[in-house]
């Protein structure tokens, strides 16, 4: 292992900020603990975060290993990644389009 450098350390950092994205989970959380105390509010967000630090550590460990085992390229494995993304960009880009407007002709009652 190499030396680390800040700007690994930043980029690492950004990464995970970006990937756990605590900005969104936060409306979860105030739904999730609403009914709670303050004591019984940390006691679930320390749990969430004991649980998520739990299932990062197991696929920084374990997670070349389990693809190795399924015989899985890395390459197609980023692939399959990138796809997965394009496809919710998409998703979020176009929209949900649904039944009632997939119909040329039908008016929505009013």
């Amino acid at each position: 292992m190499g030396a680390i450098f800040p700007n690994d350390v930043l980029y690492e950092f950004v990464t995970l900020f970006v990937v756990l994205d605590p900005i969104a989970t936060l409306p979860v959380f105030t739904a999730v603990s609403a009914g709670l105390n303050r004591r019984q509010s940390l006691l679930v967000a320390f749990y969430a975060l004991g649980v998520a630090f739990l299932v990062l550590l197991f696929f920084i460990v374990a997670g070349q290993h389990l693809l190795e085992a399924l015989k899985i390229p890395m390459a197609s494995f980023q692939l399959a990644g990138s796809l997965v993304l394009l496809l919710f960009g998409l998703k979020m880009v176009l929209g949900k389009i649904t039944e009632e407007a997939a119909r040329p002709g039908r008016r929505a009652a009013a």
